[in-house]
């Protein structure tokens, strides 16, 4: 079979595993409503409002990994294996333990975003009660999800964490847009506290018939040895999310505290289009996931390094037609944003934004390959260094703090972390005979 081939069949079975063409497809729905629904935003909101709106989502990303206590991964693992023996005592106790776990970090989580929202913006009351809201649901509905995947429910569990949340408010988006009415940012957090809502409903009352369905047998209930291995499979995963998050999100949290609301408002718009840029990535490191695990286990290294050469090369290269798109329609597209972006960031800030953005494409492999293969710890020290480094950077530049600094530490920040990934596996993977 020739290079191409393989790396083909590499692409397509993990797509089958992944759910087939139809979970696909959610996922990209999900990606457009996010992206897009926060575009329209930039437009329909004012820029103080539309500021205030990505620090509030930022922050409600964060949080609810907090909320979901790890479970939106851990869940996976535990559910599906409890499934497949159709062993529904320890299916129901897990279940059981999973809701317990997360109450407390739920409330803890909820609460500490919005006493931080109070301190950076002031924001009134009604936010803050909307804001509880959203990150409550973000993160129950997360921990649902994981649930639901690992009984079998892929799509259903896609279209929860993914797609209710971010349509509700693409489609409140169209609606403000097209009736030209005047959107405030109530509303915003309205549609994507509803969407939340929504998904948690949802989720929840399938899995409460799921649960229902479940042989109810004597049980001595959850040991002690089930408790700490759930507990701490959970909670290590929770720190891995939140390190992630917390990487992807940390300029808009950092930088709110001292710029205005209308440059984090351009500042979000502009990480939309570097994280529009990455979506080729992102769908290319799902697929070659479990292919990795396989080839890993069984120490195919020239398997491994096929992989790496196509994904790297496929990542970059539909990266940079993608940021070469943007580029042409760039003038078109903040004409329609409408935020004053060029006013906080001129156009060579960001086409060099987006042609490292490009270059950071490379860690596409290293990234899913450690993930695989228990390399979260590494992965866990390279992003809390990317945090420390960008905070260390902000410090030393205080007075010069300014959207186009953000954006360009959000791309410096993303390649040097590719690289450093790809120097933990060189060794393993590609220098390994």
């Amino acid at each position: 079979m020739t290079l191409l081939g393989r790396f083909s069949s590499s692409i397509l079975e993990p797509l089958r595993r992944f759910g087939g063409l139809y979970s696909s497809l959610i996922f990209c729905v999900g990606l457009f409503a996010t992206f897009a629904g926060q575009l329209i935003l930039g437009k329909v909101l004012s820029p103080q409002d539309f500021g205030t709106y990505i620090l509030i989502y930022s922050v409600a990303a964060i949080l609810s990994a907090v909320g979901a206590a790890g479970l939106d991964v851990s869940a996976v693992r535990f559910v599906s294996v409890a499934h497949a023996k159709n062993d529904d005592t320890k299916l129901r106790s897990f279940i059981l333990y999973a809701i317990r776990l997360t109450a407390l970090p739920s409330i803890a989580a909820a609460l500490g975003g919005a006493l931080y929202l109070y301190f950076v913006d002031a924001v009134s009351g009604t936010i803050l009660l909307l804001s509880i809201g959203i990150i409550l649901t973000w993160g129950a509905t997360r921990s649902l999800s994981g649930i639901l995947r690992g009984m079998g429910g892929l799509s259903l569990a896609i279209g929860l964490d993914r797609v209710a949340r971010d349509l509700a408010v693409f489609l409140a988006a169209l609606a403000m847009l097209f009736l030209a009415w005047s959107a405030t940012l109530i509303e915003a957090l309205t549609a994507l506290f509803i969407g939340g809502l929504a998904g948690f409903l949802v989720g929840g009352t399938v899995l409460l018939r799921k649960f229902s369905a479940l042989r109810s047998e004597p049980s001595t209930g959850t040991t002690p040895a089930q408790a700490k291995e759930w507990r701490n499979a959970s909670l290590g995963l929770m720190t891995y999310n939140l390190t992630e998050l917390l990487s992807s999100r940390f300029d808009i949290i950092f930088l709110s505290i001292f710029l205005p609301k209308d440059e984090i408002g351009a500042l979000g718009i502009l990480l939309i289009l570097m994280n529009i840029c990455a979506i080729p990535s992102v769908f290319i490191g799902i697929f070659i996931m479990p292919k990795l695990a396989v080839l890993a286990s069984a120490k195919d290294h020239r398997g491994l390094r096929q992989i790496c050469l196509f994904s790297t090369a496929a990542s970059v290269g539909f990266g940079a037609l993608i940021s070469l798109v943007l580029i042409a329609l760039k003038d078109p597209m903040l004409d329609f944003i409408g935020v004053g972006l060029t006013r906080y960031v001129s156009m060579d800030i960001l086409v060099a934004a987006l042609v490292i953005r490009c270059l950071s494409m490379v860690g596409t492999f290293p990234a899913a390959y450690l993930t695989m293969t228990g390399g979260h710890r590494k992965l866990l020290i390279v992003n809390f260094s990317s945090v420390a480094m960008r905070t260390i950077f902000y410090l030393l530049l205080f007075t010069q703090m300014s959207a186009a600094m953000g954006i360009l530490a959000f791309v410096g920040a993303a390649l040097l972390v590719s690289l450093v990934n790809f120097a933990l596996i060189r060794r393993e993977v590609l220098s390994a005979t």
